[in-house]
């Protein structure tokens, strides 16, 4: 089991690991292939997780707009019986062949599609670690959170923030790790274009956090970063309103950080905050904020929420929010680098123009 001082090297290795699996994934054939059907047992235990899950979040499922389908996906890969259902490989193998007969958790959301919908854009460790982008006011006594806005949420409370476990993590490991093998299978071998990528995911593995954050604006001006975010489905997907977003949030991150102790882990395990730092919120600030000056709006104190944002990135290259928090900055960074891997044919970037901006590579600490 993963120790705190080791959390960096585990997810990591998580994510390299379950390289075969996220191939697979991207490419969407696992849901052609041929399985046994789910034996009684089986079937019952998997539609009892489906009817709690529905139960319970079907509230969130029904809110993509405010969520985002990775949000919804972090659900599912953060939900502790899953994880240990998933652990069994016959129990994997089942929730997969019920394509086309699972239960809707809401809005459209299903089991299998979740999972592998999940590791099909998205980097395990982000799954794993990033907090679901909960509608609920983070629990810090004399926090107001008055300047929000585009991202209002209503007075309920989140009591308590998500804490990134060492259990828990190596639960996920084990479901990944089952999946990989039910699926090892599925589709042709690795293809040209899927060793480039394999290459470049390695290269982003190898950078330093600074180097990463580096790397975003020098990748991508304002019209790749709109190609990244915009979904002309959800306006609040907007470049502008995504910066916002993550602005109105951090006006405030200071002093939520001073209400739990000084602890940045705690403050990134909160819904809101969660969505504020989320990839392409992040994205958003890195690109249209910080890179194109765009930090003033009616909502937002824009130079107190562009210091909290400078700072908590400065931070997490120096260590000076402790090793967690650095560690799931280090994380979302990674996430962004993998959007523009996995997008760079419509982005116009090339492998060698991705390996450029990362400069030399070198063994993240």
């Amino acid at each position: 089991m993963p120790r705190v001082a080791e959390l960096p090297a585990a997810l990591a290795a998580i994510d390299a690991e379950t390289v075969p699996l996220q191939q697979v994934a991207r490419r969407n054939r696992w849901r052609a292939a041929e399985r046994p059907a789910p034996t009684p047992a089986q079937e019952a235990r998997i539609l009892a997780m489906e009817r709690r899950l529905a139960a319970v979040h079907g509230h969130a499922f029904r809110a993509l707009k405010w969520h985002g389908r990775t949000s919804l996906q972090r659900i599912v890969w953060q939900d502790a019986e899953v994880m240990t259902a998933l652990a069994s490989e016959d129990l994997a193998r089942a929730v997969l062949s019920r394509v086309g007969s699972e239960l809707d958790l809401g809005g459209g959301t299903t089991l299998s599609g979740a999972l592998m919908g999940g590791v099909s854009i998205n980097r395990p460790s982000y799954l794993l670690t990033v907090c679901p982008n909960w509608r609920l006011r983070p629990r810090a006594d004399g926090v107001a959170f008055d300047r929000l806005s585009d991202m209002s949420v209503p007075d309920a409370e989140q009591l308590q923030p998500w804490m990134v476990c060492p259990l828990f993590l190596c639960r996920g490991a084990e479901a990944l790790a089952s999946l990989q093998r039910v699926v090892a299978r599925d589709g042709p071998g690795e293809s040209e274009e899927e060793r480039t990528t394999r290459g470049l995911w390695c290269a982003v593995d190898e950078s330093t956090t600074a180097s990463v954050f580096a790397a975003v604006p020098a990748l991508l001006d304002e019209r790749r970063a709109r190609l990244l975010v915009d979904d002309p489905d959800n306006p609040s997907t907007a470049l502008e309103r995504m910066n916002g977003q993550c602005l109105e949030v951090m006006a405030s991150y200071a002093d939520l950080v001073r209400a739990h102790g000084g602890r940045h882990e705690r403050a990134l395990g909160f819904g809101l905050v969660s969505h504020a730092l989320d990839a392409k919120h992040l994205l958003a600030a890195l690109v249209f904020g910080l890179g194109l000056g765009h930090i003033h709006n009616p909502h937002v104190d824009g130079d107190r929420a562009v210091r909290a944002l400078r700072e908590l990135m400065e931070g997490a290259v120096s260590g000076a929010v402790g090793s967690v928090a650095a560690t799931l900055l280090r994380v979302r960074a990674w996430q962004i680098l993998r959007l523009i891997v996995d997008h760079r044919a419509r982005l116009e970037l090339s492998a060698p123009d991705i390996v450029r901006a990362l400069g030399p590579a070198v063994t993240s600490s």
